[in-house]
């Protein structure tokens, strides 16, 4: 069955790639099978589940995104954008792409949690960009962008230094 949320879809080196148009930043975002066994069926998935983010995990996304903004602009010699509200945090990110990784040979496409893994370039670090970890429904990462496994147990993600998400600091 062709998907009808990804477009321009390509296979290179076993791995497939496509665009997505993303509903939260208004633009298209490429979407990307990091290993050979990510069906299109997941991929899609994972960009629906992206697009359905609900308004209670968007204003957390927005708050972390926000308390890593804050963080950076303390470390910063640099004059960095002024944004006033964790809501304004949008306007500062341009999304990459979404990685999607293959899922535990427990799951299946139509079983496993969707997996959010956006890369995007932001106003305030320019050389790490900012990275958001989203599974199911759990934020588990927010901060640089970063190659994380992004099937690891919560604790994995709870533990990490920098993590916004958990409240961590740089």
């Amino acid at each position: 069955m062709p998907s009808t949320l990804l477009k321009n879809i390509t296979e290179e080196q076993g791995c497939l790639s496509a665009v997505f148009d993303s509903t939260l930043f208004k633009k298209p975002i490429p979407v990307h099978g990091i290993e050979s066994q990510v069906p299109l069926a997941y991929m899609e998935r994972c960009a629906q589940a992206f697009n359905a983010l609900s308004p209670a995990v968007l204003q957390q996304l927005y708050q972390c995104s926000y308390d890593y903004y804050i963080d950076c602009c303390e470390w910063s010699d640099e004059v960095l954008p002024t944004i006033e509200r964790p809501e304004d945090i949008l306007q500062h990110l341009s999304p990459l792409s979404m990685q999607v990784p293959a899922f535990p040979a427990e799951y299946n496409a139509e079983t496993a949690e969707p997996i959010i893994h956006l890369h995007m370039d932001c106003d305030w670090e320019f050389e790490h960009g900012m990275g958001w970890l989203i599974r199911g429904e759990d934020i588990l990462y927010v901060s640089s962008c970063d190659g994380l496994p992004e099937w690891k147990d919560e604790e994995y993600y709870r533990n990490l230094e920098g993590n916004f998400a958990f409240g961590h600091k740089l």
